[in-house]
């Protein structure tokens, strides 16, 4: 008995035990969870302020941005806007926000990138820029872009004006190189022929003194009327095979004279490994040495000018040529180095200078090589003296005679021509004339347009010589009229003469039907060329002598 008391006893005692332990479990689980609901609820009150920040934060931006901003749900209510939103769309007290999207949506279509212009009732000119919610909703963005529509009808402004003073500008040289080079053409015409009469010594040298100067009146303005085309971006260049060393060999015999007069002597040195032929713009190339050597020698005196051109490096198979002047004369300054190559620079501009010049050369210079491809510079030291270069890339040509440019015949072994000299100028009609008489061809004159349609109608010539710039009736206009000719037995070259000379005219009167294209002051040799090249297809019928 006393044992089933003891058992008895001991289970109480370890039901209570655990009566305990499960109240002091329940008592720190509901201190856990209280702690935890603190807690949770401090936790709750700090999101809620960042949440109360945030919304003041982006509330505060809405409205402080520059664009208006529109939050539509998917049934199209406004559930966010700004209030530059409601500047913007400019709304009527009569009008809702919601009335005004659906006009601006529906009145015009989105681009691929969601973006269209709208203009409104007070003529600003916004931006929409529409991006789609995942909830079927759309953000509307509104930018103001009048000012940049006002500065880009500026602009527009700006460019026409710029274009019509570029136009007014070429029209202007235009003139000028036509009023320039029409009396040229006769002074220069007349040395011409007076210079292949018999003459005295002192006459000669007369002559030849007001022929030198007149072909360097001709350089100044040929200088300004190609920096005009470079200016312009319309000077082309042509690839046709030529010497280098030929081509150098020319360069310096005709500055040869000159450098003898200022005791200079000058030397050419062409390396073996040079092609013997390349591909290039032989005439360009040489308006770039004329100008290089041609300061050299203005610069020195009772010195040397060394013209060389060796190969340096090539580009797969295009070997890169360097062609060096280098003289003995006073040198540059370093200082006066970085104005070489600019635009009407020159390095001495005082009245008292010895040299003249429109400081327009090197730049051109400069601007042909680059049109090359090509780069140029100088090295230069104080009573040392100058090396100007330049360097090409060209592809080595495989013949020296370019497709459709056999060489012409010489003017004595060109039969006599019927030739029609068009000009409205007396002078250049009697130095045309007296040219092509020398050289035993039979010339008839025409002053207009008009009158060269109508004897070309009446007669029969073998090439037309047609003067551009013509009242009344044109060069162009008249060869598009003697083209039209039933008359005319067959195709009858006509070659333009013209005082222009600027960028697109050969294009131009080659297009108008024209055979070639000479320009003022006339040369005999040139036009006996030029004579030769398009009669060659007609095969001219010799006159009876």
């Amino acid at each position: 008995m006393a044992s089933d008391e003891v058992v008895s006893a001991e289970r109480a005692q370890r039901l209570r035990e655990r009566a305990e332990r499960e109240r002091r479990a329940r008592i720190a689980a509901e201190e856990i969870l209280e702690q935890k609901s603190r807690e949770l609820f401090q936790l709750n009150q700090q999101l809620e302020r960042l949440v109360a920040e945030r919304a003041r934060a982006l509330n505060l931006t809405l409205e402080n941005i520059s664009q208006g901003i529109l939050m539509l749900g998917s049934d199209g209510y406004p559930h966010v806007q700004n209030r530059r939103a409601a500047e913007l769309l400019e709304l009527s007290e009569a009008q809702s926000v919601e009335a005004a999207v659906a006009s601006l949506l529906s009145l015009h279509t989105a681009n691929a990138d969601g973006r269209f212009e709208t203009t409104r009732p007070s003529g600003r000119v916004l931006e929409v820029c529409i991006a789609p919610l995942g909830d079927g909703g759309t953000v509307l963005t509104l930018t103001d872009i009048s000012d940049v529509k006002s500065r880009e009808a500026e602009l527009r402004a700006a460019s026409a004006v710029a274009q019509a003073a570029s136009e007014a500008k070429s029209r202007f040289l235009s003139t000028m190189s036509h009023e320039m080079r029409t009396p040229l053409n006769g002074v220069i015409g007349s040395l011409d022929l007076l210079s292949e009469l018999t003459l005295t010594r002192d006459q000669k040298f007369y002559v030849d003194t007001a022929l030198k100067a007149s072909e360097a009146l001709l350089v100044q303005i040929s200088d300004v009327l190609d920096f005009s085309k470079l200016d312009a971006g319309k000077l082309e260049m042509a690839s046709a095979p030529l010497s280098l060393e030929r081509l150098i060999g020319e360069v310096a015999q005709i500055l040869r004279p000159q450098a003898t007069r200022q005791g200079n002597v000058i030397a050419v040195r062409v390396a073996p490994a040079v092609p013997e032929f390349v591909l290039g713009d032989e005439g360009r190339l040489r308006q770039v040495l004329l100008n290089l050597v041609g300061n050299a020698v203005k610069f020195t005196v009772d010195g040397s000018i060394t013209i060389s051109a060796e190969c340096v490096g090539a580009v797969g198979d295009r070997p890169q040529i360097e062609v060096c002047v280098i003289d003995s004369g006073a040198g540059i300054p370093d200082d006066k180095i970085g104005l070489l190559f600019q635009e009407f620079a020159m390095l001495d501009t005082s009245f008292s200078r010895k040299v003249e010049g429109t400081g327009l050369g090197l730049a051109i210079a400069k601007r042909l090589i680059g049109a090359m491809g090509g780069t140029i510079g100088v090295t230069s030291r104080v009573g040392e003296g100058s090396r100007f270069w330049f360097r090409i890339t060209a592809a080595v040509a495989t013949n020296s005679v370019s497709a459709g440019a056999a060489a012409a015949p010489m003017p004595n072994q060109m039969a006599p021509l019927r030739v029609l000299l068009v000009d409205d100028n007396g002078t250049n009609r009697l130095i045309g004339s007296r040219m092509l008489e020398a050289a035993g061809h039979r010339v008839e004159t025409a002053t207009d347009g008009f009158s060269a349609v109508e004897k070309v109608a009446q007669g029969s010539f073998d090439v037309v010589l047609m003067d551009i710039s013509m009242p009344g009736m044109d060069g162009i206009e008249a060869t598009g009229r003697i083209k039209g000719l039933a008359g005319v037995r067959r195709p009858l070259p006509i070659i333009a003469l013209t005082a222009n000379a600027l960028a697109g005219d050969r294009e131009r009167f080659l297009a108008a039907g024209m055979a070639d294209y000479l320009t003022k002051p006339l040369r005999r040799a040139e036009l006996e060329a030029a004579l030769a090249r398009v009669t060659r297809a007609s095969q001219p019928v010799a006159l009876a002598s």
